[in-house]
């Protein structure tokens, strides 16, 4: 279940938790590995697990901490979340210019050599006849600074859109549809395959196996966050592992998530899944 920022493997993950979506980048994904398939979304009591998959137990004192709730296959109730769009570039084609002479003259050298280029362009008070030579090397530092940091944040704009065009397995309307990690959305039940990264902060729901030997574990490879290249478990609850064997059991799952607010540790998760009654 998507929560708001990491990505899984080959199998099913299920619902966002956190609805932060990804908006700025904050971090790298996380790859599952091994042999199982997983699905992921919120399931009653988890502790441990982070973005990569796992949850955590969310306390009785949820409301006070802050806690947020979020609904499995119920696009409507997650509606004030935001999506999973990643934005890292700085600039827009139209607001580079203003912006960014406004970050370069915060600088004390830049708005130095500026106000003495004001001060010789005035006759009255200039020693170079009016003629502002000090704005000569100011314009060719602002030049060449400006084309750098057009390139860099050009270079921004393409892994961003790079990032959101991948493609993740999302159930839709009764089957999993394959569309791009911006069409990820709080509370989406999602299909990630072996080797896959993760596109979303996700709860792991269930792993899926040739034989269907262990459909409570899978695997995953956090290299990108924490640089361990071994892999990690995870372990789905009981009651979603049992459940959702299907297209069809998946699209008629429901279930609340009681999730922790985003924050800086992605080794950790704690939340609560009360599932939706009959």
């Amino acid at each position: 279940m998507s929560s708001g920022g990491g990505r899984p493997a080959h199998g099913r993950t299920g619902a966002s938790k956190s609805g932060h979506g990804r908006g700025k980048r904050n971090g790298a994904r996380s790859r599952s590995g091994g042999d199982n398939d997983g699905r992921s979304g919120s399931a009653r009591r988890v502790d441990g697990g982070g973005s990569d998959g796992g949850g955590g137990g969310a306390g009785d004192d949820d409301d006070d901490a802050g806690y947020r709730q979020c609904y499995a296959n119920s696009p409507d109730a997650n509606a004030e979340f935001g999506g999973n769009s990643v934005t890292t570039s700085h600039y827009t084609a139209w607001n580079f210019v203003p912006v960014f002479l406004f970050q370069q003259f915060r600088r004390f050298a830049n708005a130095y050599f500026l106000v003495v280029s004001c001060l010789q362009a005035w006759p009255a008070v200039s020693l170079t006849q009016g003629v502002p030579w000090a704005a000569l090397p100011l314009s060719f530092v602002l030049s060449f600074d400006a084309l750098i940091t057009a390139m860099e944040d050009y270079e921004r704009h393409q892994a961003d859109a790079r990032d959101n065009s991948k493609r993740v397995r999302i159930l839709r309307d009764g089957a999993f549809e394959v569309l791009t990690w911006s069409d990820v959305r709080v509370g989406d039940i999602c299909e990630v395959r072996r080797g896959e990264t993760i596109p979303a902060d996700m709860v792991f729901l269930r792993a899926r196996t040739d034989r269907d030997e262990t459909p409570d574990m899978c695997y995953v490879q956090t290299a990108q966050l924490d640089g361990e290249t071994n892999l990690k478990l995870r372990t789905a609850l009981e009651v979603t592992a049992s459940m959702l064997g299907s297209d069809s059991e998946c699209s008629a799952f429901r279930c609340r998530l009681e999730a922790e607010p985003p924050n800086g540790y992605f080794s950790k998760f704690s939340g609560t899944i009360v599932p939706a009654r009959a």
